[in-house]
């Protein structure tokens, strides 16, 4: 997203055509004049050098088959501890995350990082690649406080190399999102300031890390209450994205789930519907579909339709989302995704606490039954419920909530 070149827009003529080589050839190229460096060139083109082709043709089994026997004959021909055996381990758990497998993809992470860690300095860029991959991951299995903490280390050794940098803003925006999601809110508005204001200086207003950044400080925004600050930075943000990656991209459902929600605080839940139906759209326009980014408009819709008593199609809508995750490994081990919470926020912001309640007993009581849940989302989850329940007494003081709270909190 950073590049924003003629080359780039070559690239993606040549990957409509199917011309992947070409593409591959170019982007690198696109790299290299963008920062002139030839060491900078070798850590951002390293993931794509193996399997590319394969990855552009939607064939990323095939390409996990390739990664395993590159894999094999490094180690064979290098030893388990070469730099080149712990890139092939990163290329390998790319794509197992592609596939869902993010089981397999956190243990090759990890063992690349191990490897890393062992033949290269504390500051080195590399480790920082490696270290933000793997807290996305922890991110997309809810493990916010521990993608947090490895998002911040990331940030830090960001800060120290690059001073400011788009790669810096781009690790602000990744933290700040992971501290939203964890309920740190304050911290995470002032990290996505400082990101938009340092890609302000360093970036065009019309690129893809800029709308990145204005959704998630949309996000916050929405979840302190500041309804207009939040309406304003996901329509730019949707803007930006329609004209940079089109209509059929999933950034782009993203952003309209986003606005739908604005619309469900502000009561107009046909409105939100038409919102939620045309991002979904999107998803099965493109050519993998069933994206996790459609489950939270799936479960969305589901319980619009259920405020509106149509209990079958919100039934159809919910079994939906439930097997769109069932396609992505361990990130299953719940029906629900952080669209669930999502929902509950904007229903207390606007008063609407027994709604609210009514989402996250449902979730609560899945983790309760439920032994495979792990022990890191049942924390999580007992966090909301205690979080929520003292908004609902800071909302309504001696209305008995915050014994509820008290109650969630002595929860293990």
């Amino acid at each position: 997203s950073e590049l924003q070149s003629p080359c780039n827009l070559v690239c993606r003529l040549l990957l409509e055509k199917k011309q992947t080589n070409q593409y591959y050839c170019i982007l690198i190229f696109s790299i290299y004049i963008f920062f002139n460096d030839t060491a900078t060139t070798e850590i951002y083109t390293l993931s794509l050098h193996d399997a590319l082709p394969i990855w552009n043709q939607n064939k990323t089994k095939e390409a996990e088959s390739m990664e395993r026997e590159a894999l094999r004959m490094r180690k064979k021909l290098l030893g388990n501890n070469d730099i080149d055996v712990a890139k092939t381990f990163l290329n390998l758990a790319n794509v197992q995350y592609l596939n869902g497998d993010f089981a397999g993809a956190e243990e090759n992470f990890s063992e690349s990082l191990r490897i890393l860690r062992q033949r290269l300095t504390p500051e080195h860029p590399y480790l920082a690649v490696v270290q933000n991959n793997l807290a996305t991951l922890l991110s997309k299995k809810g493990e916010y406080a521990a993608a947090a903490e490895m998002y911040s280390a990331t940030l830090e050794m960001r800060k120290k190399t690059l001073k400011e940098h788009p790669f810096v803003a781009y690790s602000m925006t990744q933290l700040a999102i992971a501290l939203t999601a964890n309920g740190e809110l304050e911290r995470a508005k002032g990290l996505l300031e400082e990101a938009l204001a340092m890609e302000g200086k360093l970036l065009p207003r019309e690129s893809e890390d800029v709308a990145n950044t204005l959704a998630a400080l949309g996000v916050v925004l929405a979840k302190k209450g500041d309804w207009l600050g939040a309406q304003t930075n996901q329509q730019e943000a949707l803007a930006i994205r329609l004209k940079l990656l089109g209509s059929n991209n999933p950034d782009v459902t993203d952003s309209l789930d986003a606005i739908s929600l604005l619309s469900i605080f502000r009561g107009d839940l046909g409105d939100a519907e038409q919102i939620l139906k045309r991002a979904l759209a999107i998803d099965d326009a493109t050519p993998q579909g069933s994206h996790l980014n459609a489950v939270p408009v799936l479960e969305h819709l589901a319980w619009i339709l259920e405020q509106k008593g149509d209990s079958t199609g919100s039934t159809a809508w919910r079994e939906k989302a439930v097997t769109f995750r069932s396609l992505h490994g361990d990130y299953s081990e719940t029906p629900w995704s952080e669209g669930i919470y999502d929902l509950a926020y904007i229903l207390c912001a606007g008063n609407k606490f027994a709604q609210a309640e009514s989402l996250l007993l449902r979730v609560a009581e899945h983790f309760q039954k439920s032994p495979g849940v792990s022990l890191s989302l049942r924390r999580r989850c007992n966090e909301q419920m205690v979080r929520f329940y003292e908004a609902w007494d800071k909302a309504e003081p001696n209305s008995g909530k915050k014994a509820k709270a008290s109650e969630w909190n002595g929860i293990r």
